[in-house]
């Protein structure tokens, strides 16, 4: 069957992923943005002393063997040309770094042992301090035809991640075409039903009708726990069990017949008494445990891309607001905790707390008993957001208490189930669409009429059901994209159409025939925006007269 290729924007060094390729150069020379961040690397870090083949030329491949344990793998591959070095010189050392660390993640050195097959990673080679800059949309394209041909020969899923929006609309745009040449971009899994839905999705976010809720589910593909599995290690930190003299599988099965919600109190009231000091020690250790997890995943990437401005979670981490910094250029707001920030296109409302506010993590029946009280205006936040806008759920069951308490008031706000009285009439009108790994009928008859379901359910796995849900949202965004980021950037030439390089030089030429009296017109500055969109330079910021210089001028009048 093979792998698919994704197309992420992002950072490389904090995507989830088995293995990665870090861009060096024959002297082992590396830029300090490739570790200077990971822990346990720092700045002061440098590779071991190169083999015998890579000093003799033979190889230009060498996996990293002092690495913090836990951390995505770098192998370090040459790609360090000059302005002659051919596009296939670097494809050579593509091809060389799949033939060695595709074999050796698949033969057990595996990072992301969720997924059903090894993720590996890897930047737009060549094309920053590796000589290539200048030709980037001929790397590209061959690059793709690469990408696609390793991941078919070797099995596994690949992900070319990019920073900068135009390298991303310049990767997306030659994707499509390599598409067009009759190359298989989209596995079979995708189907022709899957892609409508998509483009449903798609126009409402063009539109700004569409927001998002993540679950649990979303930050669980980068090696977090769900809920069951959070309070699992949560009772072994407090020693839930310790004192009780009982058979430890009826402790155990007693303790699990519990709600949730109850065995997290009892695992509250433990870590109390171990820490008199500390009311909140279980949000303590909370944020202890899930902060630890520095690198956001495939899932995360994908939808922090989407032209979305409103995300609403009930996440205690911080890896979608990573992911979205690197995706909008920008860090998001994040609610209650940063009502305004300059700059910031997003926000991300945090339901139940967040890490970094451990003591505002809501986990027990109490936390939930007195929401309402602590936070109503959050509560109403998404409320209205459910009336005005279409929601997309992503990892999330829709079995949250307070979700449906949430949802009751609405319904109460408009006067009953609405959807309900429309569906008598054959007009069915859900606030929401969910995505699903998994069919659970029972739970789509209790939302029938108010949530949309589209079902990734796959015969042979859990996991596999949840890879297709990535290719999903990997369609998704390609398609929910801006396009044109990179058409003035003449690095990307070698992926622009002939239509695309005649719109080009329309633009440039209407620009060059405009007067100055026309430039200084306030309308201009939409215009140097919507070239500053396609790539071109931006605005440059006006400068305000001063008050002095204003009241010179009238007095002159």
């Amino acid at each position: 069957m093979g792998g698919h290729v994704f197309v992420v924007r992002g950072d490389l060094t904090k995507l989830y992923c088995d293995a990665w390729l870090m861009p060096t150069d024959n002297m082992l020379s590396i830029k300090t943005h490739w570790y200077k961040d990971i822990p346990g690397v720092g700045r002061e870090w440098k590779p071991g002393p190169a083999r015998g083949d890579w000093k003799r030329f033979e190889s230009r491949v060498m996996e990293v063997a002092d690495w913090p344990a836990g951390e995505p793998r770098p192998w370090l591959v040459d790609v360090g040309g000059t302005w002659r070095s051919e596009v296939d010189w670097y494809m050579k050392g593509v091809r060389e770094f799949f033939e060695k660390a595709a074999p050796a993640v698949r033969s057990g050195m595996r990072h992301t042992g969720s997924r059903l097959k090894p993720l590996l990673a890897l930047p737009l080679v060549g094309t920053g301090g590796g000589g290539g800059k200048k030709k980037a949309g001929y790397i590209l394209n061959d690059l793709l035809r690469e990408l696609y041909e390793a991941a078919c020969r070797f099995d596994v899923d690949i992900a070319l991640t990019v920073k900068k929006g135009q390298d991303y609309a310049a990767a997306i745009n030659a994707r499509n075409s390599l598409g067009e040449k009759g190359v298989g971009i989209w596995p079979d899994e995708l189907t022709r039903e899957f892609q409508a839905r998509a483009g449903e999705l798609s126009e409402r976010a063009k539109r700004a009708e569409l927001v998002l809720f993540l679950g649990a589910g979303v930050s669980a593909g980068a090696g977090l726990p769900r809920w069951k599995g959070l309070l699992d290690v949560l009772a072994k930190e407090a020693a839930v069990f310790q004192d009780m003299r009982i058979e430890e599988e009826r402790i155990l099965k007693g303790f699990n017949a519990l709600n949730p919600l109850d065995r997290a109190r009892i695992i509250s009231d433990h870590l109390a008494e171990k820490d008199k000091d500390s009311k909140k020690s279980i949000g303590r250790k909370v944020a202890e445990l899930i902060g630890r997890h520095r690198c956001y995943c495939l899932s995360h990437a994908l939808l922090a891309v989407l032209p979305v401005a409103e995300v609403v979670t009930t996440n205690y981490d911080a890896l979608f607001e990573l992911a979205s910094q690197y995706a909008r250029d920008t860090a998001p707001r994040v609610l209650p905790y940063q009502p305004s920030k300059p700059g910031s296109d997003r926000w991300i409302l945090k339901l139940h707390g967040c890490v970094k506010e451990p003591q505002d993590i809501v986990l027990t029946r109490a936390d939930y008993l007195r929401y309402d009280e602590r936070r109503a205006a959050l509560k109403g936040i998404v409320q209205a957001m459910l009336i005005t806008r279409h929601m997309l759920f992503v990892g999330f069951s829709l079995t949250d208490d307070n979700f449906h308490r949430i949802i009751e008031e609405v319904r109460k706000a408009v006067k009953g189930d609405i959807s309900g009285r429309r569906r008598k009439r054959g007009q069915s009108n859900p606030f929401g669409t969910a995505l699903t790994p998994e069919t659970n009928p029972f739970i789509q008859k209790l939302w029938k009429g108010d949530v949309n379901w589209i079902d990734f359910q796959q015969p042979s796995s859990r996991e596999a059901s949840w890879r297709v849900q990535e290719i999903f949202l990997d369609y998704l965004a390609s398609i929910s994209t801006s396009l044109t980021a990179h058409l003035f950037d003449r690095a990307y030439d070698g992926v622009l159409t002939p239509s695309e390089f005649a719109l080009r030089s329309a633009l440039e030429n209407m620009v060059a025939s405009v007067g100055h009296d026309v430039k200084k017109l306030p309308a201009w500055e939409d215009v140097e925006r919507l070239i500053a969109r396609f790539g071109g330079q931006q605005p440059a910021r006006r400068k305000e007269p001063s008050r002095r210089r204003v009241n010179h001028v009238l007095t002159e009048k």
